[in-house]
């Protein structure tokens, strides 16, 4: 992949949007089949071939262009198409988020560690270290930390005493359809 260099700005924004919302739709055809048959003694692939095996991977290019285009990106795919662990690694592949934060949110605790804890494996880095999660009464974060995994609450802490989020670039509302007192 070339290496990026378009112009870095923060994608969280208060104001009204100058540009409507980029929609991508990956949804897998309802008449194809979803899963193919395992073979218990077929080798398993690495972390990088599982992921690239993900249907969010084939669309990353345009996923990509379009959160550089566009403020506000809404993102449809199904459960286990990837979007979850692959677009906030596609995000920092990229440098979109510049010398700050790429902020996952997620509406349960246990979400957001064990999604940490898969992207960190999938980085080949120690949690803590670029990816990390916050929690109530848990953080992991460290001035290294590029991905930070949150709980909706969390964000909204952080909101208080931050209105406009300073310290993050990108925010992913992730699981945006589950209605919480947060969101």
């Amino acid at each position: 992949m070339e290496p990026y260099t378009g112009i870095k700005r923060p994608y969280f924004a208060i104001s009204p949007l100058k540009r409507p919302p980029s929609k991508i739709n990956f949804m897998v055809d309802a008449k194809k089949p979803h899963l193919e048959p395992s073979n218990a003694n077929a080798p398993k692939p690495n972390l990088l071939q599982t992921r690239q095996m993900l249907p969010v991977y084939k669309v990353k290019r345009k996923l990509v262009e379009e959160i550089d285009r566009h403020t506000t990106v809404i993102l449809v795919g199904e459960t286990g198409s990837g979007k979850t662990t692959q677009i906030p690694q596609f995000i920092h592949d990229v440098g979109l988020e510049g010398d700050k934060i790429i902020g996952i949110t997620q509406p349960r605790r246990v979400a957001a560690i064990t999604i940490a804890q898969r992207v960190a494996a999938e980085t080949n880095t120690r949690l803590g270290t670029l990816v990390g999660y916050t929690v109530r009464f848990e953080d992991t974060t460290s001035h290294e930390t590029k991905i930070k995994f949150l709980t909706d609450g969390m964000l909204l802490r952080e909101a208080l005493l931050d209105e406009n989020l300073t310290a993050y670039n990108v925010i992913v509302l992730d699981e945006a359809h589950e209605r919480t007192v947060q969101t």
